[in-house]
């Protein structure tokens, strides 16, 4: 009896600890000088929440990790940041800094593989850089850090680097830390008691159907949402989705990833609607999901080409009302 009421006072403080939901939107860098004001476009869906997503650069098969070169864009570099963090803040938005890893020829950071002396080498560039973040992020009062994305290889190889690189942080940083964990990984990972949120990329193959129905969506839902409410009360952390969302075309509930750079795939809104529907309805609404980002969204529209009317993008969309509905609340 004494166990359930200390697992059932637990569980509470979390669902209470939650409070008003993150809404939040991942923001795409802005390839060029950007002037307008970030939060123009984002009134007309509420959002609370910002991420911003500097990339961090790797060649193919190399330990080695630059940042601030020619290869990343405008709104990378920090000093531009700074300039996205002052608008946010005065607008009331608050701020999580999410840098992600970009590898050439590859883009996905979640398969890195070196030889020991190797990976010896890109922990400590990758430590140095995050503590380069994290001092970022402390100067201008950041409200969370996430300390890395989708970093599945090297989670797994070395959890113990990434639970001390988290207590050389929090000697720096006095904000909330989370990881963005890819949909496939995130129970394999050991430092969630580290961290204060468990950190998700939400890209559930929930349905493999071209144009699922919105029962067949909630269906493929019931497999994953017990997992993850055993995860919450089992670390006894909130939930943030680093990343949810689904393209406007067809089969986007279903492997995303084999469709990431399809964009001949023809455009389908209804699908993107369904998505994001029973996500709201079935999933952000419980008590153990501190809320999520969208992925993604343009502060600067210039940069948003004619041929992403079937990308993830939910601007100008008709899933912008649902989105507005939900974050309203």
């Amino acid at each position: 009896m004494r166990k359930l009421l200390i697992s059932f006072i637990a569980c509470h403080m979390i669902f209470c600890s939650i409070g008003q939901k993150i809404n939040g939107v991942n923001i795409v860098s802005s390839k060029k000088s950007f002037n307008g004001k970030i939060s123009k476009n984002l009134t007309t869906i509420n959002a609370n929440y910002i991420a911003l997503t500097p990339y961090l650069l790797m060649k193919e098969n190399s330990p080695e990790i630059y940042y601030e070169i020619e290869g990343n864009y405008w709104g990378d570099y920090r000093i531009n940041m700074k300039k996205m963090i002052r608008q946010a803040q005065q607008s009331n938005l608050k701020i999580m800094l999410k840098p992600h890893i970009f590898v050439e020829n590859i883009g996905w950071a979640g398969s890195l593989s070196f030889n020991t002396k190797d990976w010896y080498k890109w922990k400590v560039n990758f430590a140095k850089k995050m503590l380069i973040f994290a001092q970022f992020a402390e100067e201008n009062n950041i409200d969370i850090l996430c300390i890395g994305v989708e970093l599945k290889s090297a989670t797994q190889k070395d959890s113990l680097f990434f639970k001390e690189l988290i207590k050389r942080i929090r000697k720096i940083y006095k904000g909330k830390l989370t990881y963005a964990a890819n949909w496939d990984n995130y129970q394999n990972i050991t430092f969630w008691g580290s961290l204060d949120y468990i950190g998700i990329d939400g890209y559930f193959p929930i349905s493999l159907k071209k144009s699922p129905s919105k029962q067949e969506i909630e269906k493929g839902w019931r497999k994953f949402i017990p997992k993850l409410e055993r995860l919450s009360k089992a670390y006894e952390k909130p939930i943030v989705f680093t990343e949810f969302g689904y393209r406007s075309c067809n089969y986007s509930l279903g492997k995303q990833w084999e469709i990431e750079n399809n964009k001949n795939i023809p455009t389908n809104y209804m699908n993107q609607n369904n998505g994001y529907e029973v996500f709201f309805e079935k999933v952000y609404k419980l008590n153990f999901v501190a809320g999520g980002f969208i992925w993604k969204w343009y502060c600067n529209e210039a940069d948003i080409e004619p041929s992403q009317q079937n990308s993830y993008t939910p601007q100008g969309k008709p899933v912008e009302k649902i989105i507005q509905k939900w974050y309203s609340q």
